[in-house]
């Protein structure tokens, strides 16, 4: 038998449950009335012998005394007054057989008998036989004991696990607006859907319910941290997965550019839309997408606006606002008295129709924990504050509740772009405050000490791969403190140097790219950093770090000095003396940097080549490998390595790289395979020139055997027959007042 306690629901999803379930007992249609003055009644329909009425009462935290004293002063005139033919009570909280007479006795004779009374116990044997109102009211299934220990069970890693537990712990306060339905549609139909929106409009927790349905039907559940190969390595075909990635671009498109990410971002969507077995959910922030779909070639040619599903404050209806305040405040542990505030004069109108409103905002106001220092008196206009300037929302907590050390580990972790490893940030923060600009700093400097205190309001801490991961709270904070230190460079510029990774050199880049930073300071930044890492002779920092700095410094600057030159050699021999990292473009990237000014880097091609092809080199690598040796020339034996990893990579993302639309392109498809074959070679010819072999015949015709010309033209022609796409956008239905919402007589 179910066993639920009801908590996840407000009273108003409580009497909808209720109507539902009397409905389905007495097969009768209860006719709900919308919520606010019901006058004892909450639900109703007309017998032969007059009308039947349904009263509930939701009161989870209170004793059954209370409940039976308030049912006896208010609610017995009521029903007298209304003289139903028969009367039904249901309440959240558990009735003894004595607490059933109690009330009997109350509301005799329009109560034909005890079983007439429903306590929780009887609305969850009710339940048990009514799988359908209870899978329908969504808040209350996921509550369930069975879906919770199915929900944790399918997640694949740790990560995955704390995400669904965190996901199942929000629950309550999610309010299933028409975005939901949807992007589950969306997401049904084409296998993949992309999130968009402006900040803290409601994509993560959108994207992060649409997972749960899934994961109750048997998929595993998989959160990408940073890399699309994390997904690969546990993707099996066949196998029910879906695949989540927040924030898939990070703070800014520009943390994408490198690597070939675009390339292996545009090739899993396209993996995933041909396996029925899979599912893919990814979030971004509109501007984020747009700018990153200009800069990244393989998103713009994989077309994802047929993917992207926006999220916009403007189609979002007033009750829905409505609702997601009230759920707030429903479950929220603020006292009475801030409750009173929203109450006030209607006050809750100025919150729903504020140019300003979204979600993220509802969430801080209702937030006990932020309203620590926040006198009840003072709550209204702390509220009209964070409505008027959403960016302040971390300016009380960021000034007033950490010192000088503590600013500082914030602003670390938002200035790495993405989420830093424990070690790393440790190692970053010892070296930022023992700057001497630094030595004025008031607070404590210990790091743990401090880390624990920020975690939970401020930042993030999760396990990830055997380590402990830090991210920021919240997107905003780094927001915030852009906004805050645009005007102070040299505060950014301190804390890019202390951070010393790759993430932080690509911050640097994107704030200079949207003009928080000037060219003249980042270029004077970096180079610094350049001269800092020469004098250290490279000790603490990783060989990427250095080939990514110098590849923003010097691929596209040709006007360098000799210090300059002197830099990059012995550079490129520090990078060279280091173990090629499993991605290595940018250590090319340097490499033909360093010749072109006349160093021999490295030494050896032929080794390269060698450790390179042995890392499964993506298609972007492979071709800068191409460029450093048509400059350099290689063994016999080296050029067959290499020739065997470009077949390898052609033919594992010939479908990806060649797609039907390419292929078929023009033809019909009673015209047979042989035009659409020589298409195929035609565009081969032209891909293997930049690694020089267009005129290969024999590999071209290798991997062009690899194309399975029956299944992807069956699937292409089926696709073109297909209707228009339909639209998914929904409107609200509901037209309940929202000041019967928010009433409490």
């Amino acid at each position: 038998m179910a066993a639920y306690d009801f908590r996840t629901l407000n009273d108003k999803e409580f009497e909808v449950l209720c109507c539902d379930l009397l409905s389905r007992k007495l097969s009768r249609n209860f006719e709900r009335f919308k919520p606010g003055r019901d006058g004892g009644v909450d639900g109703r329909y007309f017998s032969p012998d007059g009308e039947v009425v349904l009263q509930c009462k939701h009161w989870v935290n209170t004793p059954i005394d209370q409940l039976i004293r308030h049912l006896e002063k208010s609610e017995a005139a009521k029903v007298a007054k209304i003289k139903p033919s028969q009367y039904f009570i249901a309440t959240s909280l558990p009735l003894s057989r004595a607490d059933k007479s109690r009330i009997f006795r109350i509301f005799a004779p329009h109560i034909a008998s005890e079983s007439d009374i429903l306590g929780a116990e009887d609305l969850n044997d009710i339940l048990s036989r009514e799988s359908e109102v209870e899978r329908r009211h969504y808040k209350l299934w996921l509550a369930s004991t069975a879906v919770l220990e199915t929900l944790l069970n399918s997640a694949i890693h740790g990560r995955s696990d704390f995400l669904l537990s965190e996901i199942a712990e929000h629950r309550a306060r999610y309010v299933q607006t028409g975005s939901h339905a949807a992007a589950l549609t969306k997401l049904n139909h084409k296998h993949v859907v992309i999130i968009t929106g402006d900040a803290g409009v409601g994509k993560t927790t959108l994207a992060r319910n649409l997972l749960l349905p899934y994961a109750s039907d048997g998929y595993e559940i998989f959160s990408i941290a940073d890399s699309i190969d994390e997904a690969e390595s546990v993707y099996q075909k066949g196998k029910k997965q879906i695949f989540y990635f927040d924030d898939f671009l990070g703070s800014n498109y520009l943390d994408a550019i490198s690597g070939g990410f675009g390339t292996q971002i545009s090739q899993f969507i396209r993996r995933v839309k041909s396996d029925p077995s899979k599912r893919f959910i990814l979030t971004s922030r509109t501007t984020i997408l747009n700018q990153g779909k200009m800069l990244i070639g393989a998103l713009s040619d994989q077309n994802t606006a047929k993917d992207e599903f926006e999220i916009s404050l403007q189609s979002m209806t007033a009750i829905e606002k409505a609702k997601i305040l009230y759920n707030h405040m429903w479950h929220s542990d603020i006292g009475h008295e801030y409750r009173e505030e929203i109450y006030k004069d209607k006050r809750y109108w100025a919150i729903i129709k504020h140019k300003n409103y979204n979600p993220r905002i509802i969430s801080y106001i209702t937030d006990s924990q932020r309203l620590e220092d926040i006198p009840a008196a003072q709550f209204w206009p702390h509220t009209l504050g964070m409505l008027n300037n959403p960016a302040d929302v971390w300016s009380h907590p960021f000034d007033a509740q950490h010192d000088d050390y503590g600013r500082a580990l914030i602003l670390l972790v938002a200035l790495n772009g993405r989420s830093i490893s424990q070690g790393e940030l440790s190692d970053a923060y010892y070296r930022h405050v023992n700057r001497q600009a630094f030595s004025s700093a008031k607070g404590q400097q210990d790091f743990i000490r401090n880390l624990r205190q920020l975690c939970g309001s401020m930042l993030n801490r999760t396990v990830n791969s055997h380590q402990e991961v830090i991210s920021l709270f919240n997107p905003s904070i780094r927001d915030f403190l852009l906004s805050r230190y645009q005007s102070v460079p040299t505060v950014i510029g301190d804390t890019i140097r202390s951070l010393r990774t790759t993430d932080s050199l690509t911050t640097a880049i994107s704030l200079l790219a949207n003009s928080t930073l000037d060219s003249a300071f980042t270029r004077t930044l970096l180079s610094s950093i350049a001269g800092d890492a020469d004098a250290s002779a490279y000790v603490g920092y990783s060989s990427l770090y250095i080939a990514r700095l110098y590849s923003f410094l010097y691929e596209n600057n040709h006007n360098v000095s000799e210090r300059d030159i002197a830099l990059i050699g012995r550079a490129s021999a520090f990078v060279e003396g280091e173990n090629l990292p499993r991605q290595f473009e940018e250590i090319i990237d340097l490499y033909i940097i360093a010749r072109r000014h006349g160093f021999s880097a490295p030494a050896s091609i032929d080794a390269l080549i060698e450790q390179a092809c042995d890392k499964d080199p993506s298609m972007d690598e492979l071709s800068k490998l191409a460029n450093l040796m048509g400059a350099s020339g290689c063994v016999p034996a080296t050029d067959g390595i290499f020739r065997e990893a470009v077949l390898a990579v052609f033919v594992d993302q010939i479908y990806d790289e060649f797609p039907a639309e390419v292929v078929f392109e023009g033809l019909s498809w009673d015209e047979g395979w042989g035009e659409a074959k020589s298409q195929l070679k035609d565009q081969l010819r032209l891909r293997l020139e930049k690694f020089g072999f267009s005129e290969d015949e024999d590999l071209v015709l290798e991997i062009a055997e690899s194309y399975d010309f029956d299944d992807q033209a069956y699937g292409y022609y089926r696709g073109r027959e297909e209707e228009n796409e339909r639209n998914y956008y929904g409107g609200d239905t509901m037209t309940r007042d929202i000041d019967d919402l928010f009433d409490r007589s």
